[in-house]
C-alpha cells in the first residue's frame, strides 16, 4: 500500500497533470466531500492530491468560497454532539467525557488529517492556513477553521517530532537559500553575508520536521565573542574570531519560517536545546545573552509622545543618526519604561520582551545606536536590548514572570525606567510621601547587591514598602524583585 501511495505522489512531483484524475465538473468542494466518503487509503490519497491541485488553481474569490464551504458544511455533527452532551450530563464519567471529545471533533479536522497523510499534504496545510490568515480580519467568522489548524498543528509539531540540526557551509544549498529567504530580523544581503554568518566563530541551528525534511521551521543565529555585544552592525561586520577564546554566546537573530505555523511555540525549546549544545561544545562560555530589537517601541511612543516620534522620523528620513544624539537620554528612558511597565494584561506589550522573559531571561541592558539600519531606526530609534540568560536563575525568573508578571531587570535598567517622566495608568502612580519619622538613606544603591542588602535590612526592621520606595526613589516592583531574590537566596543558603 505504501508503494502505491508513493507512486501516486511521484506522478504529481514528476509533472503528471492531476486534472486527468478529476471527473468533469468536479469542484474543490465536491472533492472534499469525496475524500470524506472514501474508505480506501489509496483512493482517498488520489483525491487529496487532486484537491491540492484544484485549490491551487483557484483565484482569491474561489479560495474564500472554499473556506466558507468548510465553515458551513464541515463542522461538528450537531446531533451526535447533543447526544454526547446528554450522555455526559446523565453519567459524568471518563467514558462519556471521551465520547463528548470525539463528538466535538469537526469534519474539518478529519479532512485535514487525510490531507496531512500524503507527502505534500503538510506543506499544503501550512499554506492553506496562511491564506486563511490573509482574510481573517475581514472574515472573522472563519476563526473556527483556524482553531482546527491550531489544535492539529499543536500535535503534529510537538517538540518530540522536531529535529535540531546545525547549519553550516556544508549544508545543501537549497536549504541555505531558504535561510536567506526566511531571515526575519537582520536581512542576509547575499551569499557572502551568509557565509560570514556560518564561519567558525558563528553558529546557526534550526528545527526540522520529518514531514518537511528540507524546510527549516525556525532557526537561530549565534555569535561567539568576548563580552556582551552592544551593536548589531559591529557584530555582523566583525573580523573572524577564535571561538576557543570566546566567553559569551550572543543570540542575535531568531526567525520563524512559516506564518502558517503561528501559535506553535518553537522558540523556547530551540533556545534550550542550543544552550545545551553550546555549553557542551564550549565549556568556557560564561555568559549567554541576546542582542534583540524592540519592535513595538516606536509604535507605542507614537501614541505616548507624537512630537518626539516626529523628530525621530525626520532624522531617519534624512539618514542622520547624529540628529538623534540630543534625544538619547529621553529615548532610552522611554524605552526602559516601555519594556518594564507597559503591559497587555500581566505581560509586557513588546513581543520580543515577552518571549525572552517567559523563557527565564533577565532584562540586562539597553544600548543606544545599536541598530542604525533603516529598519532599526524606524522600529526602535536604533535601541537594542540584551536579555541575559543566567542559567542559575532561569527557573526562578520564569516562575516570577509567568506567575506575577515580574520583569527581572538590572538595577541600571530599573533606574533608567524610573527616571522617565512617563507614568502608565496601571503603575503605582502615587507613592506616598516619606513619613516624617523616616530618615532618608545617605547614599543611593550602586549595584543590585547593594540594593538587596538595603532592602533586606529595612524589611527586617519592619519599614513599610512605600517608605522604602520613597527613601530610595525606586518603584515597588523593584522591592518585589528584591524580595524574590532575597527569598531564593535564603533558600539556597539553607540548602
Amino acid at each position: 500500500m505504501l508503494n502505491v501511495l508513493n507512486s501516486l505522489e511521484s506522478l504529481l512531483s514528476s509533472g503528471f497533470d492531476v486534472r486527468r484524475l478529476r471527473r468533469r465538473g468536479e469542484t474543490v468542494e465536491s472533492l472534499a466531500e469525496d475524500i470524506m466518503r472514501r474508505r480506501g487509503e489509496a483512493s482517498a490519497s488520489v483525491m487529496v492530491l487532486t484537491l491540492i491541485k484544484a485549490y491551487r488553481e483557484l483565484d482569491a474569490d474561489g479560495r474564500l468560497g472554499f473556506f466558507h464551504f468548510l465553515l458551513e458544511n464541515f463542522g461538528a455533527d450537531r446531533a451526535l454532539l447533543d447526544t454526547a452532551i446528554q450522555a455526559y450530563l446523565a453519567s459524568p464519567d471518563e467514558m462519556s467525557a471521551q465520547a463528548f471529545t470525539e463528538a466535538a471533533a469537526t469534519r474539518r479536522q478529519v479532512l485535514f488529517k487525510q490531507i496531512h497523510s500524503v507527502k505534500s499534504g503538510t506543506e499544503f496545510l501550512i499554506k492553506l492556513r496562511e491564506d486563511l490568515f490573509s482574510i481573517l480580519r475581514k472574515e472573522p467568522e472563519l476563526k473556527p477553521i483556524d482553531k482546527d489548524f491550531e489544535l492539529l498543528f499543536s500535535f503534529w509539531f510537538s517538540k518530540g517530532f522536531l529535529e535540531l540540526r546545525q547549519l553550516d557551509w556544508t549544508t545543501p544549498a537549497h536549504i541555505l537559500e531558504k535561510l536567506i529567504s526566511y531571515e526575519a530580523v537582520h536581512e542576509i544581503q547575499d551569499w557572502d553575508d551568509l557565509r560570514r554568518r556560518l564561519q567558525k566563530d558563528r553558529r546557526c541551528f534550526g528545527f526540522f520536521h520529518p514531514a518537511l525534511p528540507d524546510e527549516p521551521l525556525i532557526f537561530v543565529e549565534v555569535a561567539l565573542v568576548e563580552g556582551i555585544s552592544n551593536s548589531i552592525q559591529a557584530l555582523l561586520e566583525a573580523e573572524l574570531g577564535q571561538p576557543e577564546a570566546a566567553d559569551t554566546a550572543i543570540f542575535y537573530s531568531i526567525s520563524n519560517c512559516h506564518l502558517g505555523l503561528r501559535s506553535v511555540s518553537f522558540g523556547d525549546s530551540l533556545l534550550k536545546h542550543v544552550l545545551s549544545v553550546l555549553r557542551e561544545e564550549f565549556p568556557q562560555l560564561s555568559q549567554f545573552s541576546t542582542l534583540s530589537p524592540v519592535p513595538g517601541f516606536m509604535k507605542w511612543l507614537s501614541e505616548e509622545s507624537p512630537a518626539l516620534v516626529e523628530v525621530v522620523n525626520r532624522a531617519v528620513e534624512n539618514d542622520s543618526v547624529e540628529a538623534l544624539a540630543s534625544l538619547q537620554t529621553s529615548l532610552m528612558q522611554h524605552c526602559a519604561h516601555y519594556l518594564l511597565y507597559e503591559k497587555d494584561g500581566l505581560f509586557p506589550k513588546d513581543p520580543v520582551a515577552r518571549f525572552h522573559l517567559r523563557n527565564g531571561a533577565k532584562l540586562h541592558a539597553l544600548h543606544w545606536c545599536a541598530d542604525i539600519s533603516a529598519r532599526g531606526l524606524k522600529q526602535s530609534a536604533g535601541i537594542m536590548v540584551n536579555y541575559l540568560y543566567d542559567l542559575s536563575k532561569i527557573i526562578a525568573n520564569h516562575e516570577a514572570f509567568v506567575s506575577y508578571g515580574i520583569v527581572p531587570a538590572s538595577l541600571e535598567v530599573n533606574l533608567m525606567a524610573n527616571a522617565s517622566k512617563t507614568r502608565p495608568t496601571r503603575r503605582h502612580s502615587a507613592i506616598p510621601a516619606t513619613p516624617k519619622n523616616v530618615i532618608p538613606f545617605v547614599h543611593r544603591p550602586t549595584s543590585e547587591k547593594d540594593l538587596d542588602r538595603l532592602i533586606e535590612q529595612e524589611l527586617t526592621a519592619g519599614v513599610p514598602v512605600h517608605a522604602i520606595c520613597a527613601k530610595l526613589g525606586v518603584p515597588p516592583m523593584m522591592i518585589a524583585k528584591a524580595q524574590l531574590r532575597w527569598h531564593y537566596g535564603r533558600k539556597d543558603r539553607k540548602a
